[in-house]
C-alpha cells in the first residue's frame, strides 16, 4: 500500500520514505522479504521501529530489511508499557534517527540571524527575466556562495541541491529590497519571483540575502 501511494502521490525531488511500527513479529517471511527488496530497488528508504519487549530472531531479520546501514535505520522500542508512559520520548527518538534534517522554528530563526540569509524557493531559480545568473563555484558550500554573492553586491544566490550539482554556486541578480526580503521571512509559502518566474528542476535551491548585511 505504502509503495502504491508513494507512486502515484510522491514527490519527485523528495526521498521517498517508509517507517514500519510493528510487533517485530511477521506472518510471511518470503513475501516481506520480496518487498522491502522491491522498496530498495525504487531507491525507497526504509526505517524499523519494532515494539517488542524481548530481543529475538525476528528482530534480526527485520534488521536485514531495514536500509542500510541498519544501525540508522532500525531502533527497537522495547515494549507497550514504556512506550505508553514514555511516548514523547521515543517519538523524539525517532525523529532525530530516521529524520536528522528536522529542526525546530527557533533553532531555525536562531541560525538565520546568523547567517543572514533565508532560502525562498526549493528545487529551481529565476527565470531570465527574473534574474540573470552567473556562476562562481563548483565546490564550495552555502556559506561560500553567500560570501560570493555579497562580494559581487548581488543579493541572491542558488546552491546545487541534488548529487549532480552538489557544491555548485551561481550568483543571482535578483532585485532584493528589505521590504521583499521581510516579506518572504515572514512567509515561505509562493514567494514570487520578481518580473518574472521560478524555474524548477530539482537541481538548484535559491536563497536572498538580508539587504542590511550587504
Amino acid at each position: 500500500m505504502a509503495d502504491v501511494m508513494l507512486s502515484q502521490g510522491g514527490r519527485a525531488r523528495a526521498q521517498s520514505a517508509v517507517m514500519v511500527l510493528s510487533d517485530g513479529k511477521y506472518s510471511f517471511k518470503f513475501q516481506t522479504a520480496e518487498k522491502a527488496q522491491e522498496l530498495k530497488d525504487k531507491n525507497v528508504q526504509i526505517f524499523m521501529a519494532p515494539i517488542a519487549e524481548f530481543k529475538n530472531k525476528e528482530l534480526d531479520d527485520l534488521k536485514k530489511w531495514a536500509s542500510s546501514p541498519w544501525e540508522t535505520n532500525f531502533e527497537r522500542i522495547p515494549g507497550l508499557k514504556p512506550l505508553k508512559y514514555n511516548a514523547e520520548i521515543f517519538i523524539q527518538k525517532l525523529v532525530a534517527k530516521f529524520c536528522p534534517d528536522s529542526f525546530s522554528p527557533a533553532k531555525s530563526a536562531a541560525q538565520e540571524a546568523l547567517q543572514q540569509y533565508i532560502l525562498v524557493h526549493e528545487g529551481g531559480w529565476p527565470n531570465e527575466v527574473c534574474a540573470k545568473r552567473k556562476m562562481k563555484l563548483r565546490s564550495g558550500s552555502i556559506d561560500d556562495c553567500a560570501k560570493e554573492a555579497r562580494d559581487d553586491g548581488k543579493l541572491a544566490f542558488g546552491v546545487g541541491s541534488n548529487k549532480n550539482t552538489q557544491g555548485m554556486c551561481f550568483v543571482l541578480g535578483l532585485s532584493v529590497t528589505q521590504e521583499y526580503f521581510n516579506k518572504a521571512k515572514a512567509n515561505r509559502t509562493n514567494v514570487e519571483c520578481p518580473g518574472g518566474a521560478w524555474e524548477d528542476s530539482g537541481m538548484f535551491d535559491s536563497y536572498i540575502i538580508n539587504p542590511q548585511t550587504v
